[in-house]
């Protein structure tokens, strides 16, 4: 076979990556081997087995037990699960001192608190002998830098051999890698069981636990011995020998009771040892009790209880077994099935799992969000992934859903320095006399048990509910896991907000309305009312003690879960799909969590309306109140106890006047917070322009987010002088009160145009979308701006013909969805650009352009949209992608309406787009 530099480079690369684990293998024996002698620190090891290791436990008896070698460290540059000079997030030298600068860590050991001038480590590199870390070895990254990821995958991927026995070990162990492949995996015999302390009967969890025959004694970790604070007795120091070893490892230990409750509610007690640390997580398939498996899942866990042969028979039943397809065994016991044994995990879950070795999962954090200012792809309008969590809650809410009859001390002395105190205490007894709460009973236990905080939220402007108590389901005690962290999220089943907002503007009568005490309509099950347990005073009077405090919970969906947004969204749609009517499927379009809007051509129609929507959600014992109309008359006529008497108007976050029906488009004012990084994108993400029609200003200030970001400053450090000043500039003219625009902006019965307006820049790329409508036998027109899109351009640079290519195709996917929300995707359409060379490349088909070229122009092509030329002085979206100050915007003519041309007669419009347009036509001809 010939050789190449390639070829040679993948060779000796694979040749350093055995050597280099080989030496740790030998390392880790060593260490193994010394640990019951040596007084020094345990090395941390870097080789995980895949299982669990047997471990002999020397006390009176000679007792087992079980134990692991530690988890190797994710990587210091990524957190990802590889090496860290094998990092493929960082290449380069330059990129990994970068990277280590911004985490603050040591360059010669990479651990934090010192920098390398301070570090008294001595290192030496792997690869080239000298004194620094191998990850960051020039030699090193030469030699691999030129490797795909393909290569890459195909190395970790080879079982490494070496002719070494006393390192044999190890190795089996680091091939545990390769199991990607693999589809046969051995179950352990685990199961969730619920355990509780026998004192204190309500001190419970539900856990994990192994079953293991090989183990003389039962083990609890101390994790879960200190949640349910168990009594500690026998303290001693047990030995223990692990697997493979001579001298044995002194542990300390005692014993605790424990009870078990079996699905036959037979409560079995148990004696254990507590340990520090039992195994690894361990892949568990979740069964049913019943005999019929099917639809298995399965997923990684740690056991906190590991139940020996001195209780294993009171808990399996070994007559009772038998095989599956898959070839895994089913095992019946007092607590449920199991399955356990060798055997293929497609054939048995539903779900492919891919093994833990490499399976990793990362925390979104700000860092990486703010990215998608800039990243490419995503300059899509809508992004929905669905997750396989999203399918699981639906079916499980149309299985259970049933229609019945129609139907703190900080706390406290807040509530009585703001004199809410009474309030607070009248809104909860209201809701007990109305059966939304319910003192909890004596010994009820059933299900889960679960107390939520909760807190007063107040709104003074609104005249309804000023003061509303709020749920922290999130709330969580350190190394326990929220009410929300374990519920269904449940899927997004809400219309889109913009397209509600869209079609609120084209409704010629537009009627608002609210559902009252909407997610307290919804009545939860018994069995799961337990969940959402609050405490409150018997007595506000009183002082705060024990025989002073009264334990309550829901009987209806508490605000602040996380489910109750998808409980309250899918039980609408199942309520307004049941009642089949035209009006139903208006109002269910146009329902956007409790805000409903209905339109109207006429009074009468929308007081029919009004009438009928009550009527509807009657028929689920709701009430709908708050009604405001455009129509001063059919305000007039409502009953008074529906209309709505805020002061301030306002509809999904728009400032609305009813009776001149004009939308105010308003700015936040910024109140002088110290000036750092995480503050200005605070500021920038408040606010609230979901039509984009504040684009112009807020261009700039993104780019001066990514800025901040290019110099790669921390959240929390205060801007430098420059910087500050700059921040100031761009901010010193900001008022709040942009422009007002009218509401109401298309006539049925009018002829309706759209028009895309695009450009870009060297620093960002945008799309601005107009609807023109033509009078009676073009009498008239008239344009307003109804969206627009921008993106920043990515920081890595792109020529300008590309970025005006994008700020094309972004032009086309908002024109696309503007039309779809609004249900005119019949309308004629067209796109204007001043890029010459765009339009020449989309419309010329027999030259083969770069593919990130081709594949946008083809997407562009499909919409059949008409293209045409306008020069950059007259066109709108040069606005948006230069930006503006808040006030130069707020005079704005031509970013409102358009083209001052654009409302004239097409015979009037300038010579010079529709020439240009036809010479480039020519040219390709």
């Amino acid at each position: 076979m010939p050789w190449s530099i390639l070829k040679l480079r993948n060779f000796l690369t694979s040749l350093v990556n055995v050597n280099e684990q080989i030496r740790n293998c030998q390392h880790s024996l060593t260490q193994l081997n010394i640990k019951s002698t040596n007084t020094k620190p345990e090395q941390k090891q870097r080789y995980n087995p895949g299982g669990t290791s047997a471990l002999s436990t020397i006390k009176d008896n000679q007792n087992t037990s079980k134990i692991t070698i530690t988890k190797r460290r994710p990587c210091v540059f990524c957190n990802q699960d590889h090496w860290d000079s094998d990092c493929v997030n960082y290449t380069t030298l330059n990129a990994r001192l970068s990277r280590l600068k911004v985490l603050k860590k040591c360059t010669i050991c990479l651990r934090d608190s010192h920098k390398g001038q301070n570090c008294n480590v001595k290192k030496q590199c792997f690869y080239c002998k000298s004194s620094h870390n191998s990850a960051l070895c020039n030699k090193r990254n030469s030699l691999s830098l030129n490797n795909t990821m393909s290569q890459r995958n195909e190395e970790h991927e080879r079982i490494r051999p070496s002719k070494r026995k006393d390192c044999s070990t190890s190795l089996y162990n680091s091939t545990l890698t390769t199991r990607s492949k693999q589809t046969k995996e051995t179950l352990l015999l685990c199961k969730k069981i619920k355990v509780f302390n026998p004192s204190q009967p309500q001190l419970q969890q539900n856990t994990l636990a192994l079953f293991d025959i090989g183990s003389q004694l039962s083990f609890i970790s101390k994790k879960l011995s200190r949640q349910l604070k168990l009594t500690e007795t026998e303290s001693q120091i047990m030995r223990i020998a692990p697997f493979g070893m001579k001298e044995p490892k002194s542990c300390p230990t005692a014993r605790i009771q424990l009870n078990v409750l079996t699905t036959g509610s037979e409560i079995i007690p148990l004696q254990a040892n507590i340990i520090d640390y039992l195994t690894n997580e361990l892949q568990v398939v979740e069964t049913s009790n019943e005999l019929q498996i099917q639809n298995l899942t399965n997923y990684w866990k740690k056991p906190d209880v590991l139940i020996g042969a001195d209780y294993f028979f009171k808990f399996i039943k070994l007559r009772e077994i038998r095989e599956l397809k898959s070839g895994h065994m089913l095992v019946q016991s007092k607590v449920g099935l199991m399955i356990a044994g060798n055997g293929d995990i497609k054939k048995l879950c539903k779900n492919e799992l891919y093994p833990k070795e490499v399976v990793y999962s990362t925390n979104v954090n700000i860092s990486t969000e703010l990215e998608k200012f800039w990243k490419l792809e995503t300059i899509g309008i809508q992004e929905s992934p669905q997750d396989d969590d999203d399918d699981q809650a639906l079916k499980h809410f149309k299985r259970t859903i049933i229609k019945q009859g129609g139907r703190y001390q900080n706390l406290i002395n807040r509530l009585q320095h703001n004199s809410n105190l009474h309030s607070y205490h009248q809104i909860l007894m209201d809701q007990l006399h109305s059966g939304i709460i319910e003192e909890v009973p004596p010994k009820d236990e059933v299900g889960v048990i679960h107390y939520l905080p909760h807190h007063e939220v107040l709104t003074p402007s609104k005249s309804t509910t000023k003061l509303r108590i709020v749920y922290d389901a999130s709330a969580h005690h350190k190394g326990f896991k929220s009410l929300n962290e374990v519920l269904y999220r449940g899927p997004v089943m809400l219309p889109d907000l913009v397209g509600v907002i869209l079609r609120y503007r084209m409704m010629k009568i537009v009627i608002t309305a609210d559902i009252e005490k909407a997610f307290l309509q919804l009545e939860l099950q018994n069995e799961e009312r337990n969940c959402t347990r609050f405490l409150w005073l018997d007595d506000i009077d009183k002082e705060l003690t024990n025989e002073n405090i009264k334990c309550y919970r829901f009987k209806r969906v508490p605000f602040g879960i996380i489910s109750s947004p998808f409980l309250l969204a899918a039980t609408l749609n199942y309520h307004l799909e049941n009642h089949g009517s035209e009006l139903a499927w208006e109002i269910r379009k146009n329902l956007y969590v409790d805000n409903v809007i209905i339109s109207a051509n006429g009074t009468e129609e929308a007081l029919y309306k009004y009438e009928r929507t009550k009527e509807i959600f009657a028929e689920a014992s709701m009430n709908i109140r708050e009604f405001l109309s455009n129509d001063e008359e059919f305000n007039e006529r409502i009953a008074e106890c529906d209309l709505s008497q805020t002061n301030q108007e306002n509809f999904l976050g728009l400032k609305w006047n009813h009776e001149r029906d004009i939308i105010r488009v308003t700015l936040k004012p910024w109140i002088g917070k110290s000036l750092t990084k995480r503050t200005i994108l605070q500021f920038i993400a408040s606010q609230y322009d979901p039509l984009g029609l504040l684009v112009p200003i807020m261009i700039k200030l993104k780019l001066f987010i990514q800025h901040l970001w290019k110099e790669n400053i921390p959240w929390d450090q205060s801007l430098n002088k420059q910087d500050e000043q700059q921040w100031i500039n761009l901010i010193k003219e900001w008022p709040t009160n942009i422009i007002e625009l009218p509401r109401f902006i298309m006539e049925t019965s009018q002829l309706t145009e759209f028009h895309i307006f695009t450009d870009a820049s060297k620093v960002a790329y945008s799309a601005a979308i107009y609807i023109l409508n033509h009078g009676y036998q073009n009498t008239y027109s008239n344009s307003f701006l109804i969206y627009a899109k921008s993106r920043i351009a990515p920081i890595k640079g792109m020529s300008i013909p590309r970025l005006e290519l994008l700020s094309v195709l972004i032009g086309v996917r908002a024109a696309q969805f503007v039309l779809k929300q609004l249900n005119l995707e019949n309308n004629q359409v067209t796109l204007w650009t001043d890029s010459k060379c765009v339009l020449y490349w989309i419309q010329n088909y027999t030259k083969l352009l770069p593919r990130f070229i081709q594949n946008r122009i083809e997407e562009i092509r499909k919409s059949n949209f008409e293209l045409n030329y306008i020069p950059s002085d007259q066109n709108p979206a040069d606005i948006a992608t230069k930006g503006v100050s808040p006030l130069k915007l707020q005079n704005c003519k031509q970013w409102w309406k358009g083209p001052r041309w654009l409302e004239l007669k097409k015979s009037e419009w300038p010579k010079v787009a529709i020439q240009e347009t036809m010479n480039l036509q020519k040219q390709l001809l």
